[in-house]
């Protein structure tokens, strides 16, 4: 019996909430984003056991082919959708437990991915990503190690291949698995997250 973790549930206007096959493994801590022709990849995330490199492309048709598998296996990390159409893993665990500051961009026009050219400053997972009015990504806090908490902030640069990532200015409040929203003047809001590994959960 399929696991009901491995089902979807895809809202269908005026249909309701049809529960469909999914991906192949069961997976979560993953990351779903839409690509401009409306397809939806699929990428890493665990089994509950060790983190996949596993991807897969949801598209109209309902099914969930397997597309190029990421360089690196990866769960709690980002994917935020480029200006241009490709999309940006970053940061995340791997198997070994080891908190990641490498980074790969998925082009869906060649259904590759690519390591970026350098890695963040600073390795993290549980962190945001929000993409900028000026195109650059603003990605902000997370875990840097096991009980370490990052303040850290990078900004990652699309047209800077050889160096696209650069450290920013640091969060006030040490944080992970908060909130960062883009505010319409541009200005990113960050609430809310974790301040510690000991029941430590920040209010500001």
């Amino acid at each position: 019996m399929r696991s009901r973790h491995s089902a979807l549930l895809l809202a269908v206007p005026l249909a309701g909430l049809l529960c469909h096959p999914a991906c192949a493994d069961v997976t979560y801590h993953h990351t779903a984003t839409q690509l401009n022709d409306g397809r939806v990849l699929i990428a890493g995330g665990t089994n509950g056991t060790t983190p996949l490199a596993a991807v897969y492309i949801h598209g109209s048709d309902g099914e969930f082919p397997a597309a190029a598998p990421l360089n690196v296996a990866r769960a709690s990390h980002t994917a935020t959708l480029l200006p241009d159409g490709r999309v940006l893993v970053a940061g995340g665990v791997n198997g070994a437990g080891t908190i990641l500051n490498s980074a790969e961009v998925f082009d869906p026009v060649a259904g590759n991915w690519t390591l970026t050219a350098a890695n963040m400053a600073n390795p993290r997972t549980e962190h945001t990503a929000n993409l900028l009015p000026n195109g650059k990504i603003l990605l902000c806090g997370g875990r840097s190690a096991a009980a370490v908490m990052a303040a850290s902030c990078d900004l990652f640069a699309p047209a800077n291949t050889l160096t696209p990532f650069s450290p920013t200015g640091s969060m006030v409040q040490a944080r992970c698995a908060h909130t960062a929203t883009l505010l319409y003047n541009g200005k990113v809001f960050v609430a809310g997250g974790s301040t510690s590994t000991v029941a430590g959960f920040a209010n500001s």
